[in-house]
């Protein structure tokens, strides 16, 4: 009969060697610490963006209403030169007339950074 258990005993093959479980878990702590030092740094560029993003719109902003109070300032100057003489030298003049060309209220805001103005200046000429 010894013969027969011998016979019935598996073949042994070599085993590799696992790591122990503390280092497995050691592997996948550091991956996560890189997925989330990504992911930060991702929502930090997409914030750094935003906020790029958001003062371009500021200055075009600005541009936009700067370019509107010019054009309410050319308005406003064609039309009084567009009255005969003797109503614009009733209304001051065209020369050192500050109630029509300077300091003119366009888009009034409780902000005083946000008033709109205009004037127009312009050389006094002699007409000698």
């Amino acid at each position: 009969m010894p013969t027969s258990r011998i016979n019935n005993r598996r073949p042994r093959t070599r085993r590799t060697p696992t790591p122990p479980a503390s280092s497995r878990r050691g592997i996948v702590l550091v991956l996560v610490l890189i997925v989330i030092v990504l992911l930060s740094l991702s929502a930090y560029t997409f914030s750094d963006l935003m906020l790029a993003e958001n003062g371009a719109t500021r200055v075009f902003s600005q541009q936009s209403q700067a370019q509107s109070l010019v054009q309410s300032g050319a308005a406003a100057t064609r039309m009084f030169l567009s009255t005969t003489l003797e109503v614009r030298q009733q209304n001051g003049g065209v020369y050192s007339n500050a109630n029509y060309f300077q300091g003119i209220l366009v888009a009034d805001s409780p902000e005083p950074k946000q008033r709109g103005y205009y004037a127009v200046l312009a050389p006094e000429m002699d007409s000698q």
